[in-house]
């Protein structure tokens, strides 16, 4: 619509390498607040690297692509985003543009690109706003956002890069045997009870990123499965749940990662599982399974 479109200059705005013509108010805006954090915050010689799937912001910026590859989108496999991984630990980027995102599939970062955002996670880098724009910023860099500075990402954070409900989750993953095959189960003493999985020692969550469940025969028809954690030894928080949809007799493998406080805790004492009826919207349940394993 032309009422969404803004004459620009691209040298009167700092960018001469827009030249000149019309663009989308939201999009130039984005783009010169990008201009201006960058300049403000990026050290001369260090990388930035583009979370949102827009390969031209290098192009803008007059940057290089420090991960290889231009699109974390395209990165869809392990190798490609172990290759990306690679090149990131040689020389990690000083800051990472998160948000906001252009999401092809509908798909969080968490989930699309989960391997280069567990990387940032664990590297300690931390989540900062600058108008209505998300970075990932180096630890070392983050005296600049005194405000900011937290081990734990806040409420919001987590909503946003966590998925509310990741839906159904690939029937590969829990019945293809190569599939099945790639993850080490770790052998941890817990106490069972309906609906909860006690540790008998605590554990990291980045040494499991992942639990495996075989659901129960019994129920029967479509419903929403929820697993949280705790890591105090209290009630799981309902912020920290995942939620899905399960059915009678399926083994998952639920990303349990996709939340950055779980990869980061290094005291998870307790799993709670419960389940919601979709049909008749029955109320909240705990939930007990067939199988539980925590995989890695």
């Amino acid at each position: 619509k032309s009422d969404q479109l803004h004459w620009v200059d691209g040298d009167k705005v700092g960018l001469s390498v827009l030249g000149k013509g019309l663009f989308d108010i939201e999009v130039l805006d984005h783009l010169l607040k990008l201009n201006q954090f960058v300049s403000l915050y990026l050290p001369a010689g260090e990388d930035f690297f583009d979370f949102t799937n827009r390969q031209s912001s290098y192009v803008f910026l007059n940057l290089k692509v420090p991960g290889g590859m231009a699109s974390d989108y395209t990165a869809f496999n392990q190798v490609l985003q172990q290759g990306i991984i690679d090149r990131l630990e040689k020389k990690p980027p000083a800051m990472a543009w998160i948000e906001p995102r252009l999401h092809y599939d509908g798909a969080s970062l968490s989930l699309r690109c989960y391997r280069v955002y567990r990387w940032f996670i664990l590297n300690g880098y931390e989540g900062v706003e600058y108008g209505k724009l998300r970075f990932f910023i180096r630890k070392d860099l983050m005296h600049h956002f005194p405000a900011w500075q937290s081990r734990s990402f806040s409420k919001e954070w987590v909503d946003r890069l966590k998925p509310s409900d990741i839906g159904k989750i690939p029937q590969a993953w829990g019945r293809s045997a190569t599939v099945l095959s790639r993850f080490d189960s770790l052998n941890i003493e817990v106490a069972k009870s309906p609906g909860v999985l006690v540790m008998k020692q605590p554990i990291r969550g980045s040494d499991m990123d992942f639990l495996e469940i075989v659901l129960p025969d019994e129920i029967k028809g479509e419903y929403r499965l929820g697993i949280g954690w705790s890591d105090d030894g209290g009630s799981c928080s309902p912020n920290s749940f995942v939620w899905m949809k399960a059915s009678a007799g399926r083994t998952l493998i639920v990303p349990m990662g996709i939340d950055p406080n779980w990869l980061r805790s290094s005291s998870i004492s307790k799993i709670c599982l419960i389940r919601e009826d979709n049909e008749h919207f029955s109320g909240i349940s705990a939930l007990s399974v067939r199988g539980l394993h925590l995989v890695r």
